[in-house]
């Protein structure tokens, strides 16, 4: 065996190599008195404040050019009390369409019945109650049943039930905020992946009716995008059996498993930003169930780039 021999390297100048960063990306101390936007304008342009940066301007000229802003969300953002900021954007013209999982429009619900949502889990799944409330069950899935009959949509259907009923808290509610904005807002559900499948109040053929309501009005949504579509956290749908443990695992969409969605072109020829912004829950981070690692990335629609 030869000895190492480290006169043999090859070196190179610094001033020549690649850096990805640089000393003018750096951020700025804050200053007593100043604004919030001196605060943003002082944060660093590497990595994720860059990234806000980016989604912050995209969302700005999508808006100014107007074109639309689409949010799709799982019930994270919700649950870390983001719904005032959300609705807020919906009241400006900012976001012009919501699109929700089941778990959405369980803790918005909620929220807009009682002011709280979010079980212990861990607790009442070994109970045998996780679940099990009767108001979050029955008046969902009776504002379904009735809605399927009237030709809604599950986001329309539970969007009109609070909007209209007695509901102390359904200013901070985002599916009522749709209702009353007449903003879209779509749900999407898969049959047996949330709490309210379990209730004796269940019809399986009135939520698939709304459902692919909902699913259509996505699409035409998604034919007139043409510019930003934002995902907040991992929306977990899709259930996959974990074999060697008989357990039923969420399965997480991550920004390398979605094909990007994507509008016309824009007179300039450019295509729509996709926006992906996948966040561990707001729990116990110790625990593994349904939990991945935070990415955020935006790109143009077709670039296969997402930071």
């Amino acid at each position: 065996m030869s000895a190492f021999d480290p006169t043999r390297i090859k070196t190179y100048s610094l001033k020549d190599r690649a850096s990805k960063v640089r000393i003018d990306e750096l951020a700025s101390p804050h200053r007593k008195g100043g604004s919030f936007e001196d605060f943003f304008a002082s944060l660093p342009n590497i990595l994720a404040a860059k990234h806000l940066k980016d989604v912050a301007a995209a969302v700005v000229q999508a808006r100014r050019d107007k074109r639309p802003v689409m949010l799709g969300m799982g019930a994270h953002p919700i649950k870390v009390g983001l719904t005032p900021v959300i609705i807020d954007l919906m009241k400006r013209g900012i976001i012009t369409s919501l699109s929700l999982n089941g778990a959405g429009i369980i803790h918005d619900f909620e929220l807009a019945l009682i002011g709280q949502t979010s079980e212990d889990v861990d607790k009442e799944i070994l109970s045998g109650a996780f679940g099990m409330a009767e108001e979050t069950g029955s008046m969902i899935n009776n504002a379904v049943r009735s809605g399927a009959e009237q030709g809604l949509s599950i986001g329309e259907a539970v969007g009109r039930m609070v909007h209209a009923g007695e509901f102390p808290y359904k200013d901070k509610s985002l599916l009522a905020a749709g209702a009353r904005l007449s903003i879209p807002v779509t749900v999407h559900v898969a049959i047996g992946t949330d709490i309210i499948h379990m209730h004796p109040s269940f019809d399986g053929k009135a939520t698939g009716e709304a459902a692919a309501r909902d699913f259509r009005k996505f699409c035409s949504l998604v034919a007139d995008l043409g510019n930003i579509w934002s995902k907040l956290d991992s929306a977990e749908l899709f259930v996959e059996a974990d074999q060697p443990k008989s357990q039923v695992a969420v399965k997480s969409i991550t920004p390398e498993q979605i094909i990007e969605i994507t509008g016309p072109p824009d007179s300039d020829g450019n295509t729509g930003h996709t926006v992906f912004e996948d966040q561990v829950p707001a729990g116990d981070p110790s625990q593994e169930f349904s939990q991945r690692g935070i990415r955020v990335g935006i790109g143009r629609a077709g670039h296969g780039n997402h930071g």
